[in-house]
């Protein structure tokens, strides 16, 4: 994982939030559901920049050029962790982002996971500890403060504090009608499964405000629900506000009837809300913006083209280099293809195209390289760099035939034409170049 592709994931996710608040309304406008748009938008928020990885391809829409980070692109294995002093002394040097980044995505999922495993475990408490009792024809377990909120994936059960139990049956009869519909809805596991995406990516600040969302929505639908069923706007109202005034107790993550001051007025502004002039066409301008915000977030999420930064590129003797030395078992290929007509290669060399090859040295008859090798370096201005070629780009074949194979090449001569399919960032393309004549001698390194 890299920083780049968690920027990535970040502006999606934000993109995809906008996008859900625009289905969101249009859903309210239209009199249905609310809590889908951001179930969908938190799915889509995990699930794209996943996918980004495992199918690149599969991504719609233009890659948007986010930096280079290490691991991101072809390049990455060609980049330095540090550039330390030419003293040659030992100095301490910071752990790079490719280590720091995982470790501390880890701790702050187990950190979120340990938060809603400590939570659910205090409610189970509660509910055990609590006593059963009937409420309007329906068996609730009564607490001294939790509630009132639906606890229990397997089992739900309706957990109403002592306050609740002693209202007036008018009141008391509202609340549980709003836990019942609660539990009828699958409401504790759609919470659940919002509360487990935000943990896949807790560093991401779009997730954790479409979670907020989901729950508000979650809400404001269970709302809809009880006024559907004759509940009166004004009595109901005023049992959300006379809850309000009661010590709360923290019932995250779990459906519940008490909510933060900002929920409680927008549920109540949300229910007394008279429907707006020609909700169908304002229904169908929101989901358009809404997919062009979708669409946006799969560009933003598609691996874009590494482009190696100015300090990481050595310039010299009109070639352009990665700066980085081989690994053990590795060499540097020469590969020049000279202009002259009727020239082969010899067996263990390859012809001059102005490029740098990078990969093991192993070449003997009939064998293959164990990897493709990877672009080291570039003559300036050549015909394959104007055709495309980039540094850190893999060659994975030359005119249809297996780069691994180490005499891919044949007769070079003014005007052969070389196929290259060649990797860059996860994607794959073909540089197309014919040889010109002028060609400059071997001998660089």
């Amino acid at each position: 994982m890299t920083a780049a592709w968690m920027l990535r994931a970040v502006l999606a996710a934000a993109l995809l939030g906008l996008a859900g608040l625009c289905v969101e309304r249009a859903a309210a406008w239209c009199g249905l559901p609310r809590r889908w748009a951001w179930a969908a938008a938190l799915a889509t928020s995990v699930l794209l920049p996943l996918l980004s990885l495992w199918m690149p391809d599969a991504l719609p829409g233009a890659a948007i050029p986010i930096g280079l980070g290490a691991g991101d692109g072809a390049a990455a294995g060609a980049l330095p962790a540090a550039v330390g002093p030419a003293s040659g002394s030992a100095r301490f040097t910071l752990p790079p982002l490719r280590v720091v980044l995982p470790v501390l995505w880890m701790a702050l999922s187990a950190a979120w996971v340990a938060s809603l495993a400590v939570g659910y475990a205090r409610l189970r408490r509660v509910r055990e500890r609590s006593p059963g009792a009937w409420a309007d024809g329906v068996p609730v377990r009564v607490a001294d403060t939790a509630g009132p909120a639906v606890v229990g994936l397997l089992h739900p059960a309706i957990v109403l504090p002592r306050w609740a139990m002693e209202a007036p049956p008018e009141e008391r009869g509202l609340i549980v009608r709003h836990e019942q519909e609660h539990v009828r809805a699958g409401d504790a596991w759609l919470l659940a499964v919002s509360a487990l995406a935000v943990a896949a990516m807790p560093w991401s600040p779009g997730l954790w405000w479409q979670h907020r969302r989901l729950r508000l929505a979650v809400e404001t639908d269970c709302d809809a629900r009880v006024l559907r069923a004759g509940a009166d706007l004004r009595e109901y109202g005023r049992v959300l506000l006379g809850a309000a005034s009661r010590e709360p107790f923290p019932m995250l993550p779990v459906p519940s009837w008490t909510a933060a001051a900002s929920h409680l007025e927008h549920r109540i502004v949300t229910m007394s809300a008279s429907r707006p002039k020609h909700p169908l066409a304002r229904a169908v301008s929101a989901t358009g913006v809404g997919l062009a915000l979708a669409l946006g977030a799969c560009a933003v999420s598609s691996p874009s083209p590494s482009v190696p930064q100015p300090e990481r590129v050595v310039t010299e003797g009109g070639w352009s280099s990665l700066r980085r030395e081989p690994k053990p078992g590795e060499e540097v290929i020469e590969v020049e293809m000279k202009a002259e007509p009727s020239t082969r290669p010899t067996p263990g060399f390859l012809p001059y195209f102005d490029v740098n090859l990078i990969g093991p040295h192993a070449y003997h008859p009939g064998e293959r390289w164990p990897v493709y090798p990877q672009v080291r370096g570039i003559k300036q201005g050549s015909a394959v760099q104007r055709a495309g070629l980039m540094l850190g780009d893999t060659v994975l074949t030359v005119n249809g035939r297996d780069m691994r194979e180490w005499d891919v090449f044949h007769d070079a001569q003014v005007g052969t034409v070389y196929t290259l399919h060649v990797r860059r960032a996860g994607q794959e393309r073909d540089i197309t170049f014919a040889i010109e004549p002028d060609a400059p001698a071997p001998g660089r390194r």
